[in-house]
């Protein structure tokens, strides 16, 4: 299971498009021109959007309930 350098938590979609607006306080060395692939692929299909289902959220919210229910929700080194 890939775990993000930072620990705050898990990418659940499409890999970013590369671009960093804000980092906050961390430093965020290289990120500019290299999209971070997510933990978890998934990708909403224009037929998703016409009946209004976030394919990316579902995935999300049910990995987050499958993270609580195996009691690794936390971050460990």
């Amino acid at each position: 299971m890939k775990r993000t350098s930072l620990g705050l938590g898990r990418i659940v979609g499409n890999p970013t498009d590369a671009s960093v607006i804000a980092t906050g306080s961390y430093g965020l060395i290289n990120l500019e021109s290299y999209g971070v692939a997510p933990d978890v692929f998934v990708k909403n299909s224009p037929r998703d959007g016409l009946d209004g289902f976030d394919r990316e959220l579902d995935a999300a919210i049910r990995k987050v309930l499958r993270m609580l229910s195996e009691g690794v929700w936390q971050y460990r080194r």
